[in-house]
């Protein structure tokens, strides 16, 4: 496992914009939004806008992104505050191919901001009855078999908070260029030859295949797809109307394009729909954060109940085992229900990463304000990075905090005596490239990855890991992305 030396929380490296005429230089789709938002910008003698300094940083922020990675061909965005939309904006152009500006309407694929819908849907089944969170879910999937017998005990409550114990991601089909049916399907045949990697509550580890299952789960008990039931009763009380899973090629909406290299390619289909298939925008999913920040109301209407979203952003850790991640606090759905970065501010906030092959996204609710956000784009630009360091200073702007938190800096502690970890050595499998372990004889660390003809190192810049005082290798000498692992 690696993880950054670097505080995730602040500040996106600036880089120099290429040409203030470059195409990415230039937000699309909210123009006369944000001429509403800015009165007097310009001027001289406007009133300043809610979060307007906030805003104005921002748009810098994902400019200079842009500029300096050409492979980040768009980027939407959207911040809320109570039921206002207060910034709406989209950069760059969906189809690079075709100069098709983005526009706030044009969808992306949100990876695994997803896994967020599926948790949604659980608790929704929960408040109908038709499941509670802690029973096993064979009584309710009587399919479901695994070849260690204590697939018996996996509930919902696992699947939802990565402490199943299944093997992690089914990877055929998952990703393609046109819509393969029948993941979940295969998904469950699959785990059928299968062993569990751990006991279900013993730890929490990433896992796709237990938001796949939901899928199963939601068809054996409502005779409805996944995608249908969400559509049912989440996207269409919530006005979610840019918002889809992508189970056909579309005829219908505006799409953001996957870009890479300067080569254009079709629309990417991600084809486990619970665990990851979401198209859609940041104004939609501003629909799903007021409900949140309701306690499950929208407009008048119950969603789900309000008891329902507490048990989303509820920290689902505390009961592990083993916790070899202690900084994250899992929630059902949710990748934390304390984010650090706003909780070195003294803010609790629940967010949630999402990523495809080519789309990377963040989404954020941070309920004692009631602000949200969410942000996606073509992968390449530091997504988590910008989103924490917009709201902090969003929460600054409006006097919730009276400072940002401290630039942490990524000093080494000092070189401890290595624990004999000669035994590590050797060659791993991962899922984007095998990787190498080379330990030396001062209990130093070497680790490479495969690119196909040879071992290159895994982090670029770093080609040795001491151990160090706070029980972790560090890359020597520390890069600027220096590294930890352990």
């Amino acid at each position: 496992m690696t993880r950054s030396a670097l505080n995730p929380v602040r500040r996106i490296p600036s880089h120099s914009p290429a040409s203030a005429t470059r195409r990415r230089v230039l937000g699309y789709g909210c123009a006369g939004a944000l001429a509403a938002l800015l009165p007097g910008c310009g001027s001289g003698g406007g009133i300043r806008a809610p979060y307007s300094q906030t805003i104005a940083w921002a748009q810098q922020e994902i400019a200079q992104a842009m500029n300096a990675n050409p492979n980040v061909a768009a980027v939407s965005i959207a911040l809320l505050k109570g039921n206002a939309i207060v910034w709406q904006q989209a950069f760059g152009l969906a189809s690079v191919q075709n100069n098709t500006p983005a526009t706030v309407q044009t969808r992306f694929n949100v990876g695994s901001v997803t896994k967020v819908v599926a948790a949604l849907v659980a608790v929704i089944l929960q408040d109908r009855g038709l499941i509670t969170l802690d029973t096993p879910i064979a009584q309710y999937l009587p399919t479901f078999t695994m070849l260690s017998p204590e697939y018996k005990q996996i509930t919902t409550r696992h699947l939802l908070s990565h402490s199943s114990g299944l093997p992690g991601t089914n990877p055929p089909n998952a990703f393609s260029f046109v819509p393969i049916p029948g993941y979940a399907a295969d998904t469950e045949a699959e785990l059928a030859n299968s062993h569990l990697k751990h006991l279900p509550g013993e730890l929490a580890v990433y896992c796709n295949d237990g938001f796949t299952l939901v899928e199963q789960i939601v068809l054996a008990l409502t005779g409805q797809s996944f995608p249908a039931f969400a559509q049912a009763n989440i996207f269409a009380p919530l006005n979610m109307v840019n918002s889809s899973f992508l189970t056909s090629q579309p005829t219908t909406g505006e799409f953001a394009y996957p870009y890479l290299d300067g080569k254009q390619y079709p629309l990417e289909y991600a084809n486990p729909y619970a665990a990851g298939g979401l198209s859609t925008t940041p104004l939609d999913l501003m629909n799903m954060a007021q409900m949140f920040l309701g306690g499950g109301v929208f407009q008048g209407q119950r969603i789900v109940s309000a008891a329902g979203v507490q048990e989303m952003a509820t920290d689902q850790t505390t009961g592990l085992l083993i916790n070899p991640s202690p900084e994250w606090r899992w929630g059902l759905g949710w990748d934390s229900v304390q984010e650090l970065g706003l909780a070195a501010a003294g803010v609790t906030a629940w967010s949630k990463n999402g990523g495809t092959v080519f789309f990377t996204s963040e989404f954020y609710i941070v309920p004692g304000a009631q602000m949200a956000l969410m942000v996606t784009g073509n992968d390449g630009y530091h997504s988590a990075a910008l989103a924490e360091d917009i709201l902090l200073r969003a929460l600054q702007e409006d006097g919730t905090i009276s400072s940002l938190p401290a630039v942490l800096v990524n000093t080494a502690p000092p070189v401890a005596t290595a624990p004999a970890v000669a035994d590590a050595a050797g060659i791993y499998g991962a899922s984007r490239a095998p990787l190498q372990v080379i330990v030396g004889g001062d209990g130093s660390l070497e680790l490479n990855k495969w690119n196909g003809t040879a071992w290159t190192p895994l982090d670029a810049g770093a080609t040795q890991y001491q151990y160090r005082s706070d029980g972790w290798w560090w890359s020597a000498p520390v890069p600027v992305a220096g590294a930890a692992c352990g």
